[in-house]
């Protein structure tokens, strides 16, 4: 069995002078309120100048010995970028406002640096499919935004559909951990750079645990130890309920992490729904018998995480987005543990990059120059650092990390996810026009084998449904 994870006194935030620094150029950002969701970012990003020897040139022509198409595109838009005004460009961006909490900052930021240049933020939409939905009826009109935030699961809509640029990676800081970027590829492409990443976590209530007999420092590792905790917890504390598994929050995310740390998989070879299988009876078995014995309690999405926070729920199946949220509605009711999320009992963690990327939909070469250098400005580690620590995301600059060694000591629930060792994968989605539907097929089989159903039927229904959805659309 792995080691368990085990955690200090709970104390509130502490921030460092170096924050309050920080604090005082990003004063225009906004407050994350809820949110979700690639890892070891305590490693340094691989050194990507390392000195090239004659050997290893890059050949700039084809084949037949002429020059390369791509590449005098390459340079022609290089060439057009240097050029740019900024008085001529508009920068359009559009992203979920209660998400972005940096980029009203960014904007600021880079338009001090170009007082001439205009950037219009877009944040009315709520939710990552809020925005996609929106994105797509602007191109319909012929209004496409520059830059846009997506979900991780929706990099390759964005691409499929709306053909998102490719980036390179000379996008991102030095300070950047390229282990992230996993999430934004496609096609072994990068088309979406990572800016807040989630992983699953158990979060439990440490005093319920001690009631119980449990140690208060020590999660559940795998499902067998979720239900025996919890009915440990049922028999020894029986005013509050055991357990919670959402089924109406990021639904496909949190069965795909369960199904890849099973050892099944999301697609097979050729792209299509593979996930109906063992592997995903068996990722479904903490909905299926924690319901089935009355160790769930009677709630749905947030709300459970609220009756969490009230003291009323042993542990939560749940995502580091959340951890401020969480922490706020705690307050100091009790104290309370953070760990990677359970898996199968013969599983190993197979995690994916919950969170948000920022990707570049725009067709100029000066917009396109102009939005790559936004996302470098939203990058900055001290605005990285500063919602790291407003939310519980994890921070994809290094130099961020080393910002908060402070308050991760003093707040070790919120350092868990950074000192995650194992690797994140990219979040698989589904290809197609229509393939952003799926995921509240997702929902519906969360839903049903909750509240009873056979697990291999409704993994076969729901195969059937997404399969249906991506061959009418895309």
């Amino acid at each position: 069995m792995a080691e368990h994870h085990r955690l200090g006194h709970r104390t509130r935030p502490t921030r460092s002078p170096r924050w309050r620094a920080t604090t005082a150029l990003l004063a225009a950002f906004a407050l994350l309120a809820s949110a979700c969701g690639g890892e070891d970012p305590d490693d340094a990003p691989d050194d990507l100048d390392d000195e090239v020897t004659d050997e290893d040139e890059v050949d700039d022509t084809d084949a037949a010995g002429e020059p390369d198409e791509d590449e005098d595109v390459e340079e022609e838009v290089d060439a057009a970028a240097d050029e740019c005004d900024p008085a001529d460009v508009n920068l359009n961006v559009t992203y979920p406002g209660r998400l972005g909490p940096t980029l009203p900052g960014a904007a600021e930021a880079l338009q001090e640096q170009y007082p001439d240049l205009e950037i219009e933020l877009s944040d009315s939409a709520t939710t990552y499919t809020d925005n996609l939905q929106q994105v797509v009826a602007d191109e319909s009109a012929g209004m496409v935004p520059d830059v846009v935030m997506a979900g991780t699961g929706q990099v390759a809509f964005y691409v499929d559909a709306l053909e998102a640029r490719e980036l390179g990676e000379d996008v991102v800081p030095d300070t950047y951990n390229r282990d992230y970027l996993i999430a934004g590829e496609v096609d072994g492409a990068l088309h979406a750079v990572p800016i807040q990443v989630s992983m699953p976590i158990m979060v439990w209530n440490q005093e319920i645990f001690d009631a119980a007999g449990l140690d208060p420092d020590t999660a559940p590792e795998t499902y067998s130890e979720v239900l025996e905790f919890a009915e440990t917890i049922e028999a020894e504390v029986p005013d509050v309920s055991p357990a919670f598994y959402p089924s109406t929050i990021v639904y496909d995310w949190f069965f795909q992490n369960m199904l890849l740390s099973a050892g099944g998989e999301m697609t097979d070879d050729a792209g299509d729904p593979a996930f109906a299988s063992p592997e995903g009876v068996t990722a479904l078995e903490p909905w299926v018998e924690l319901n089935a014995r009355d160790l769930q309690a009677p709630a749905s999405g947030l709300e459970g995480i609220e009756i969490f926070a009230a003291g009323e729920i042993g542990m939560v199946l749940g995502t580091n987005a959340v951890l401020a949220q969480m922490d706020a509605g705690i307050g100091d009711r009790f104290e309370w543990g953070v760990a990677p999320a359970p898996v199968a009992d013969d599983g190993e963690r197979r995690f994916t990059a919950g969170g948000n990327a920022l990707m570049i939909l725009a067709e100029d070469p000066c917009e396109q120059r102009f939005a790559e250098e936004f996302i470098a400005t939203a990058l900055e580690p001290g605005a990285q650092a500063m919602v790291a620590e407003e939310t519980g995301y994890i921070p994809v600059d290094t130099q961020a990390v080393e910002m908060l060694e402070d308050f991760y000591a003093e707040n070790p629930q919120y350092a868990v996810p950074v000192e995650y060792d194992g690797d994140l994968e990219a979040w698989i989605s589904f290809r197609g026009e229509r393939s952003f539907e799926a995921s509240e097929e997702f929902r519906t089989l969360l839903e049903s084998v909750a509240a009873g159903a056979d697990p291999a039927e409704a993994l076969e229904e729901a195969e059937a449904s997404v399969s249906g959805i991506l061959g009418s659309g895309g």
